[in-house]
Parts: C-alpha cells; structure tokens; sequence
C-alpha cells in the first residue's frame, strides 16, 4: 500500500478544493459565495439580459462581435458583475460594476 501527503488549497468562500494554489486564487476572485462579488441586481425585475455590440481592435481593424450582457431597464445602463470587472466589454456606452445595494431594486416576484 502506497500513502501520499497532498497540500490542498480550499475556498474559503465554499470549500471547493483544488492541488494548485493559483488555481483557487482565481476561484476565490470568481467564487459565487465571495462577498465582494454579491449583487441585489440578481431577482431585481429591471434586470435584464440583452444583445450588444462589443467593439475590439484586431491590429489595425475595429471589429465588433455580438455578445450577451446584462442591462438595468430603470437606469438604461449596461451592467458587469463584479467578478468580471476586469473584462468588461466596449459597447460604446455606460457600462457599470453591478451594485450591492440600489434604491431602485425591486424584486422580480413582487406584486404591484
């Protein structure tokens, strides 16, 4: 019989585990149950999802690429969850890191 000591690097958001410590790092920035990437704009009813235009260079072209995005229907801007701020699309307009908290949230369930 064989035995193996391991290192093993877990979440400390939700316990998955991983061999490499890079490869939880990058989860942890990612991880659903992170509170730095909590939003109330998730069952909010202005939420929306929506096709866009994401405009890149490619050398000396401006090309664009069709992508789907979120959009707040009450403040008409575009929305990028926390955990992907970095890689924020170009779409030639307001586009914003989704808040925590809002004033204008309203469930998507609410009567009224």
């Amino acid at each position: 019989m064989k035995t193996k000591e391991v290192t093993l690097y877990i979440c400390e958001h939700c316990g998955k585990k991983y061999q490499r410590e890079k490869a939880c790092l990058a989860h942890e920035a990612m991880c659903y149950h992170n509170p730095e990437n909590k939003t109330c704009c998730y069952g909010c009813k202005f939420l929306e999802k929506v096709a866009a235009t994401h405009y890149y260079n490619y050398g000396d072209r401006l090309l664009e690429k069709k992508v789907n995005v979120f959009r707040c229907k009450k403040k008409g801007v575009y929305l990028t969850p926390p955990q992907y701020d970095n890689d924020r699309y170009d779409l030639h307009a307001e586009n914003v890191t989704m808040p925590a908290e809002c004033a204008e949230y309203v469930w998507q369930y609410a009567k009224g």
